[in-house]
């Protein structure tokens, strides 16, 4: 499952977007499926890590943060 949440301010989050997949079905395919607004700035674990794709979407204006 691949969930996007919203956080409004402190203690108040709700679930926007939820997504089912496969586990054969690698998470950085759904990384297009989530990322949809350029007005956000959106968070990902590891698995999401694709350096080209996140600097192409930069490119085109949307924000990211992942652990390195």
């Amino acid at each position: 499952m691949h969930l996007k949440l919203v956080f409004m301010e402190k203690g108040i989050s709700y679930p926007e977007k939820a997504v089912l997949t496969n586990a054969k079905e690698h998470v950085r395919n759904q990384l297009e499926v989530l990322v949809d607004d350029k007005e956000c700035m959106y968070v990902f674990d590891r698995g999401y890590l694709d350096y080209e794709r996140f600097d192409r979407m930069t490119d085109d204006g949307y924000f990211f943060l992942s652990r390195l």
